[in-house]
């Protein structure tokens, strides 16, 4: 007996040896209620060598119901990230084994050890839980987000108008970008940029296109597009570059998303299970449909190579303002990701009052600021924060947040900022601002808002969804920019009796000397020297300049354009062409884009007409020749005869013509063979002759 205890003991240090070599496991080992149709992410830190994971039999994947699974085994762009994805998806409620055999190799010739692994798939949804999903989701974007436009809204003819600036003294630099819904009454929505003086530099009115609308890291504009259920990425002149999902079968929730400059991209996802709450409570609901949270890191090729689940880390009852025994419900809505200054990841949710913090090594949490299993000791805020949005590390260090106070004693929101001790777990609250009460009545955004720290120092709060008194918004700003002090410094309110509310706002500076979009470079009417360029029109741009070149040539050529087009005329027949274009701009700031992409076309081949000689005998000598071609027995209305060389380029010859004869000086003409051309109106004749020289 004792022999098989510690044989067991043995397996198990071993079994934790081995995955401890691998610093991130997804699945987490030993989980449950994970997606039928999902990848496997192995990561050792260590640069993988790309080889040693092709090795048949590397690894083994068997579901207890769907058996033995082939998969696709490929390196992420990290070169440290193993996914393997199965050909076909796991079976509901099953039991899925994933064997690592010995043998993968480092990039340095190190052996990883093998290891294995299980965790459990989720059980078949049922119909009426993925119903009170579907209702839940419309509820939410109900309650968050609006879905309905109304026409009118930005039209600033409009008696009242659509919007007020209620003080514009000394806001900082840059132009307000935000998305207006309507929450009651007369539904709204608009996606704009709008200046401090309430111009705006774009503006578009979209049904379900526009949430979340948002310059985001990488420097293109990002917003949610509920009718695909995903992130649609715009370039600078509002044209659509590329679109992000979730992965492993979730769906894109719309809270937040992030794209880095280095193309990955990082959501946040909603998994719905049914759960058996009366494992908590007798009298709670055995069949709810409760909503978790899913964090994702994508790749450039948007393969999943992190992903963090609420399920394996928080329990249901955490969410303390929930109803349990509710038949749906909301437990963590997480509402934003940040990326903190050590490459790690904060999330904040909202059904829990806490902000959390995620390895992106591990996976695991690092601490937890707020909620009922808050770990850090609020100094100089006795009442911490609940319902809270837009948790952000800002360049001081610190970090915002807007504190929706739901659960206040007083219905009162605030803009935060906390000093972070990470290792003593101390938040200091060192700068707080709730806005002055309004006829005397507090500001409340029970839902949606944002907190942006400005690079002056100032302050830009969104309220979100508007409180005061007993009617929904009525007094009460929209956005207020405020300095280091306090003061008002800029403020905007939108009509009230179109019940608008804003998700977030931001404020950029933002001038671009945008390129014409990809898609919208053309090549057209190519001939066998000339080709139209034609592109879209881009955001600034006052002009256009061109850059060709044929492929064999080292240097670019340019042309200037003031409209969306150009002709390139005498290019070399039948020759590979690259071009790209650049904007000019007048913005005071850049006065030239970055380069469009690369763009290629090809001139048309040398036309050769088969001319019977029987009817025309067209004499060409000497050939090979030195210096003098003689021509004769050339057709009336000659036009003209032209030497090519075998790349199609024109050669300088003079020509003579007497009659129906000619004659080439072919002295300055280099050794080499070469083609004819003769042609008139009517007729055409190609021949091949060679020049020679002693």
């Amino acid at each position: 007996m004792k022999k098989v205890i510690l044989l067991h003991l043995l397996l198990i240090v071993f079994f934790y040896t081995a995955i401890a070599q691998f610093s991130y496991v997804s699945p987490k080992p030993g989980s449950i209620l994970q997606q039928t149709s999902r990848n496997i992410i192995l990561r050792d830190g260590r640069l993988i060598d790309p080889a040693s994971i092709q090795q048949q039999n590397i690894f083994r994947i068997y579901g207890s119901k769907s058996g033995e699974h082939i998969v696709s085994s490929l390196l992420s762009d990290d070169g440290k990230t193993i996914l393997l994805t199965p050909l076909v998806a796991f079976e509901f409620d099953e039991e899925v084994s994933v064997a690592v055999r010995k043998g993968i190799l480092t990039i340095t010739g190190e052996i990883l050890q093998g290891f294995n692994f299980h965790f459990h798939t989720r059980p078949a949804p049922s119909n009426e839980s993925a119903k009170q999903f579907e209702m839940f989701r419309k509820q939410m974007l109900r309650e968050d987000f609006g879905v309905v436009e109304e026409e009118g809204f930005d039209n600033t003819s409009l008696t009242p108008p659509p919007f007020k600036i209620n003080v514009n003294t000394d806001p900082a630099q840059g132009d307000i970008f935000y998305h207006t819904i309507s929450l009651l009454g007369a539904p709204i929505e608009q996606v704009a940029i709008m200046t401090s003086d309430g111009q705006f530099p774009y503006r578009k009115k979209s049904q379900v296109k526009g949430l979340n609308f948002d310059i985001n890291r990488n420097g293109y504009i990002t917003f949610y597009d509920e009718t695909t259920q995903s992130y649609q990425m715009q370039d600078s002149s509002f044209n659509m570059i590329n679109s992000y999902k979730v992965g492993n079968g979730y769906i894109t929730d719309v809270h937040d998303f992030i794209a880095c400059p280095d193309g990955h991209s990082f959501m946040i996802g909603l998994d719905y299970q049914t759960i058996d709450m009366t494992v908590y409570d007798p009298d709670y609901s055995d069949q709810a449909t409760v909503i978790g949270a899913i964090v994702q890191e994508l790749d450039t090729a948007k393969n999943v190579i992190f992903e963090w689940r609420s399920w394996d880390y928080i329990d249901i009852p955490e969410a303390l303002h929930e109803a349990l025994f509710f038949s749906i419900i909301d437990y963590v809505h997480a509402n934003s990701i940040d990326l903190d200054t050590d490459g790690n990841i904060l999330l904040s949710c909202r059904k829990l009052d806490q902000a959390i913090k995620i390895n992106r090594e591990t996976g695991e949490m690092m601490w937890r600021l707020g909620g009922v299993k808050n770990e850090f000791v609020f100094l100089n805020d006795t009442l911490g924060f609940n319902y809270q949005h837009d948790v952000r590390r800002i360049a001081n260090g610190n970090i915002t947040m807007y504190d929706n106070g739901n659960y206040h004693p007083v219905k009162i929101s605030f803009a935060k900022e906390y000093k972070l001790d990470e290792v003593n777990k101390t938040a200091s609250l060192i700068w707080s601002y709730a806005h002055p009460y309004i006829d005397g009545e507090s500001v409340q955004g029970y839902a949606m808002g944002n907190v942006q720290r400005l690079f002056d120092g100032h302050t830009l709060i969104n309220w979100g969804s508007i409180y005061a008194g007993s009617e929904l918004g009525e007094g009460s700003p929209n956005i207020t920019e405020v300095d280091s002090l306090g003061n008002i410094v800029w403020e905007m309110t939108l009509n009230e009796s179109k019940k608008g509310v804003i998700y977030r706002a931001h404020r950029y500076e933002w001038t671009p000397c945008a390129r014409p979009t990809e898609k919208t470079l053309k090549t057209k009417n190519i001939t066998q020297t000339s080709a139209k360029l034609t592109w879209g029109n881009a955001t600034n741009a006052t002009g256009y300049k061109v850059f060709y070149k044929s492929a064999y040539d080292s240097s670019w050529s340019s042309v200037n354009a003031s409209g969306n087009s150009k002709v390139l005329n005498d290019l070399s027949i039948n020759t590979p062409y690259q071009w790209y274009i650049q904007s000019k701009c007048d913005t005071n700031v850049i006065l030239i884009s970055a380069n469009s992409e690369i763009k290629k076309f090809t001139t048309l081949p040398l036309k050769i007409f088969l001319v019977d000689f029987s009817e025309r005998a067209l004499k060409v000598f000497p050939n090979p020749t030195a210096d003098v071609l003689n021509l004769e027995g050339l057709p009336a209305g000659i036009i003209h005869a032209e030497l090519i060389d075998l790349t199609g380029l024109l050669l300088p010859v003079k020509i003579q013509y007497e009659n129906d004869k000619a004659t080439a000086d072919l002295s300055n003409v280099a050794p080499g063979s070469y083609l004819l051309k003769v042609e008139c109106e009517n007729w055409q004749q190609t021949m091949k002759i060679v020049v020679c020289k002693d």
